[in-house]
Parts: C-alpha cells; structure tokens; sequence
C-alpha cells in the first residue's frame, strides 16, 4: 500500500478499478456516534479518537463548525480548565477568513499522540490524513486515501508508533445488469513515513455491505465489532466482538452476537447488547471481561441513547414509555447498573431528549472521575443547539446534568 505518494491503497479493489470500472465517490464524512478515550498499553502511549474529538492524558481535542461551514480545531486543558485555538500564531484571532493553524476546511478526527497532531481532511475527491505541530503549524499530507473511498471510520486508533482505521469504498460494475459493490478495509497507517498497509479486507457482492467498528485498545490488541449481510469474499467476519493482536496480527473472537452493539468500553471491560428490530423492545446488557473472556447478562433495559462505564458501573440513559413533553421531545432517564450488585437504580429526573446532557467521555482529573460531555438545548425560536459542559461523576450520579459550560456550540 502506497501512502505520501498520494495514490492511496494499493488494494485487490483499487487493482480492479484500474482496469476501467466505473467509481462512485462518497461526498460524506461517516458520522461519529459514541464515545472514546485513551488508555495504558503495555507497549507504551495509546490514543483512540472519533471523528469529533479525542481525549489524552493532558487534555481533549475537538472540532466544532462555524457558520461559513469551515472547522475550528480546539483543545481543552485538564489542569487549568482552559480552552485554546490549536494554533501558535502570534495576535491571531482564529477567525474564518484570515490565516489561522486552527481554522480550516472540511476537517474531522483530531487525535494528538506523541506530541503530534493527526488530523483527516477532504479535498479534491480524496480523504488525507496529516499531521502537524500540536500548535496547528508545519503541516504537511501524511497519507491519502484513493477516490472511490467513503473516509476513515468513525473511530482510529494511535498505538505503537502507527495509526489503525477503517475505510469503505463502493464501485459499479459495468455488466449487462450492472451492480454495485462495495468493501472494507482495516488499514495500519506508519505515523512516522506514511507507509500503510490492509490487515484485514473484505469485499462483498452486489447488495451487501459489511461493518467493522473499532472500539477499544487494551493490553497489546485492538477490539472491535463486526457485521456483515450478503455474500462477501475475504475476511468475512461474523457478527460479534473481535481482538486483533498488534504483535501478532491474530485475530480471535470473543462473542458471537448477531446484530451486535456496543454500549460502553473501559479498560478491561466492555458492555454490549443485540440490537432489537422494532424501536422500544427491550434489550439485555451483557459484560466481557477482556483478560479472562468471561461474559454473561448484566442487566435489563431499552436501547441506550447515551452511556458509558465508571468505576465499577455501566450508566445509560434510555427513552420512557410515558408521552412526550409539552414542547414535542421524547422524555427519558438515566439508570445505573452496578457490576458486582448488578441492580439497576434511576437517578436524576425525568428529562427531555432536546434538554439531556450526554456523555461522551469519561477521564480522571486529580484521582476524580469527570465527565466530557454535551448537553442538548432547544432555542427561543426552537432549533436545538448545544453545548460541551465538564462535570464530576460524582455530582451526575446525585442527579445533576449542568456541569461547567465549556463552550457553547457555534
């Protein structure tokens, strides 16, 4: 696989469409859903990051949208509760319009690991990654993906001197009935040069579509989840949860579950639960310990709108059953389960969808454990907006959602 020279993967389907098969090229970034965070590899530093935003040990990086549609690329010190402009430049006003290292067009998933900054950006039909100084400055293209590729996955992860994501790519198949067909890719991208290659691939007949997600980083592998429908040749994984060992390059499986989703990760523990067909179903929450492999039911509940793992419980917000306020939002109210106990209580109040703070992430801040996350507003004139707000997991578990407004939304 080629990176720096800028021809992208050198793949089975990048091979196929050199030979004159028609593109479609996916103008849309993937959306990022669920949260992430950084944890300690035996190996040394690791960082995992969605397409939003990615915390690190000193602090958070994000991305929020302006109204001219460009980006603005900010960070959130931990220690000093401090939110700065990824940019070094002197007198700079870190507006749109005027030469700013913060400020910039169509750019998502910043991750900073090793005192670098990683971000993806879209130009000219082509998906790039690029790096640069953790002031915004010195950036160049590190690494870029062929056209006919939708983008990087929703999460990447940064270990061990490398990056790891997923990419997708769909083509048409100029036959007399003409199909489409589409593949996904588990990339290692080299940090350091550029050079990337495929770890896993799988490419499906016409219809069908496959799902890697990847979740997690602990010990010395990679975790993540897979789906796939139709027929597919190559890594065909099964529904379920899988380990990819970085030293190895084994892949194991730990849970079968069809139609499997995640709802929470945290060092050595994951919850998940199968998704439900028709909307208010009930679902069961099963816990995997990563180090033994043991799993079994945890507890009841609907399908989680926000959640996340604390010391020793899983947390999740879920719609009610009652009617919806006054103002048309769906109402709801988060419930903890705790691990050794396994009983489920409610705490804080019954909340609308549009006025609900939910987590994105989880860190620790002095021994204390805090909580990055958004809260959903609805304006005078009745659009929903939001904004990022910090608060201790020990005020949220008491009922409080209003935290310290880190910056409204713009």
């Amino acid at each position: 696989m080629r990176g720096t020279s800028g021809k992208g993967p050198g793949l089975k389907a990048a091979q196929k469409r050199r030979k004159g098969r028609g593109m479609l090229l996916a103008a849309a970034l993937l959306s990022a859903l669920a949260g992430c965070g950084k944890e300690e590899k035996e190996s040394g530093e690791a960082v995992t990051g969605t397409h939003v935003f990615s915390a690190g040990e000193d602090g958070i990086v994000y991305v929020t949208s302006l109204e001219r549609g460009e980006n603005k690329l900010l960070f959130y010190d931990i220690e000093s509760e401090t939110v700065y402009p990824v940019c070094g430049r002197p007198n700079c006003r870190h507006i749109p319009g005027v030469a700013c290292a913060a400020v910039k067009d169509r750019v998502f998933a910043p991750l900073i690991y090793k005192d670098r900054l990683y971000y993806g950006t879209y130009e000219e039909g082509r998906y790039h990654l690029r790096v640069s100084d953790v002031s915004g400055e010195n950036e160049k293209d590190l690494f870029a993906l062929e056209e006919g590729y939708q983008g990087f996955g929703v999460r990447s992860i940064a270990a061990d001197g490398s990056l790891y994501s997923t990419c997708e790519w769909y083509e048409f198949e100029e036959t007399e009935g003409g199909e489409w067909k589409s593949g996904t890719e588990l990339l290692r991208i080299d940090l350091a040069t550029g050079e990337a290659g495929t770890l896993l691939q799988c490419e499906m007949e016409a219809g069908g579509q496959a799902w890697w997600e990847l979740e997690h980083i602990y010990g010395s592998s990679i975790y993540f989840t897979a789906r796939y429908r139709g027929t597919a040749e190559g890594d065909a994984l099964e529904d379920g949860i899988y380990s990819l060992d970085l030293s190895t390059g084994k892949v194991q499986n730990l849970v079968m579950l069809e139609d499997i989703r995640t709802a929470g990760w945290r060092e050595r523990t994951a919850v998940y639960y199968q998704q439900v067909k028709r909307e208010g179903d009930p679902v069961t929450f099963y816990k995997l310990d990563l180090e033994s492999g043991d799993c079994g039911e945890l507890a009841a509940g609907k399908i989680p709108e926000s959640s996340a793992l604390f010391d020793g419980r899983f947390v999740w917000w879920e719609m009610s059953a009652a009617a919806e306020d006054p103002a048309g939002s769906p109402t709801g109210r988060w419930k903890c389960c705790d691990f050794e106990t396994k009983e489920v209580e409610e705490f804080g109040a019954v909340t609308p969808y549009n006025d609900t703070m939910f987590i994105l992430d989880v860190f620790r801040k002095d021994g204390e454990e805090m909580i990055w996350g958004e809260r959903h507003m609805r304006t005078q004139s009745g659009e929903e907006t939001g904004r990022y707000v910090v608060l201790s997991a020990e005020d949220f578990l008491k009922g409080s959602e209003n935290g310290r407004v880190i910056q409204e939304k713009e």
